[in-house]
């Protein structure tokens, strides 16, 4: 199993039903290697050629997005009158019947979570697609985003989403899959950069910005994945987070919430991206916030590789739709490294505490302290 998930010489944790809770049982320092561009992992090669499927990891941001409802008194209710998107990914139906993607009615492949009340957003919730790759045919998926219409705010099902529902349609993209591998293989990973400028449109291409005068932008990130259903229990709090409120006679503070992101590098362009795979809840007017206990999957958090670079960045919740960042750890880690950090003697330790610095637009001035972090918990869920 972990074979395929540390994809490293010195397994550090070739699992036994144990779940390593002390420093004795994490990997040595010596066995840490950094993330550099690397080919597609042998691993998932050898899983390619025996099944015949590519497994594509999709992830999806928005930006810019246009409020589709409360334009005139968007600040009553607590905010709730803004845009909640979603992504939802289709196979393409022509009425044949047979549900194949090639044909029949659309088949819902997956979908992101709800961003509730967010004009910009990174959804932490990929979609997997399996493409066969022994077809000679260029299969094409639908991708499309929607406003979330739920009075409750509820989460739809998968099968509640799209046109099942009263969501109203923002737009919606026809992605290439085929052109997508051929990137993915020269690259390691695929970005697609988009726009759309109104509601149920059809996607533009980004280079058409300057025709638009308030365009919505939309990322698609595709990169090869392999199946896995471990998950990781975290545990995190910060301490001493720098106040980007300050609002009437200083009263106010922070609302924050942390992400964390995973490393992706181009093999020919090096261009980086960073994709988000979790983000937590956010704890209003709080300088030393205690998140809540919560599990991630293994392969939506780091591909099952502990050595894949990681960065775990504090935002402060706005009910504007526009969180805006206090700050990023002021180092990049792995996986590995990061579970190495966790704090001894309890949720007020700093002796492990990383330290997240602000972040500046100028690379050449040296950003001012934002708070630490502090890992209490990041341990592999035990098997049932």
């Amino acid at each position: 199993m972990y074979k395929t998930l540390l994809n490293d010489e010195e397994a550090p944790f070739p699992y036994s039903g144990d779940t390593p809770t002390s420093e004795s049982a994490l990997p040595p320092m010596s066995s840490m290697t950094s993330m550099t561009p690397m080919p597609i992992p042998a691993d998932i090669q050898e899983e390619q050629q025996r099944t015949g499927v590519a497994r594509i990891q999709l992830s999806f941001e928005l930006d810019e997005l246009t409020n589709t409802r409360g334009r005139l008194f968007p600040f009553l209710n607590g905010g709730k009158y803004k845009t909640c998107p979603y992504v939802l990914v289709t196979t393409i139906g022509d009425g044949d019947g047979d549900g194949d993607g090639n044909g029949g009615n659309p088949v819902k492949i997956g979908k992101t979570e709800t961003a509730w009340n967010s004009l910009s957003t990174r959804f932490c919730e990929p979609v997997y697609i399996n493409h066969r790759i022994d077809t000679d045919d260029t299969p094409y998926v639908k991708v499309s985003v929607y406003d979330n219409r739920n009075r409750d705010q509820l989460e739809r099902t998968l099968d509640e989403a799209g046109e099942d529902s009263n969501d109203i349609l923002l737009c919606e993209h026809l992605l290439d899959l085929g052109s997508m591998r051929e990137e993915i293989e020269r690259e390691s990973y695929s970005l697609t950069e988009l726009l759309f400028v109104d509601k149920g449109t059809e996607t533009l291409q980004k280079e058409q910005e300057h025709l638009y005068l308030y365009p919505s932008n939309f990322k698609i990130c595709g990169h090869y994945s392999s199946e896995c259903n471990e998950r990781l229990e975290i545990h995190f709090r910060a301490l001493g987070v720098k106040n980007v409120e300050k609002g009437f006679l200083n009263l106010t503070r922070t609302d924050p919430l942390f992400v964390i992101c995973k490393k992706h590098v181009g093999i020919v362009n090096k261009e980086v991206h960073w994709q988000a795979v979790y983000k937590s809840e956010h704890i209003p007017d709080h300088l030393n916030p205690l998140w809540d206990t919560d599990t991630v999957n293994l392969e939506q958090l780091c591909d099952g590789n502990f050595n894949t670079t990681i960065q775990i960045e504090i935002w402060d919740y706005e009910v504007s739709g526009k969180n805006r960042i206090v700050g990023r750890l002021n180092e990049e880690l792995t996986l590995k490294a990061l579970m190495r950090k966790k704090a001894l003697r309890g949720n007020a330790d700093r002796t492990n505490a990383l330290n997240v610095d602000e972040v500046l637009e100028d690379p050449e001035i040296n950003p001012n302290p934002a708070g630490v972090l502090i890992i209490l918990k990041a341990d592999l869920c035990e098997r049932h």
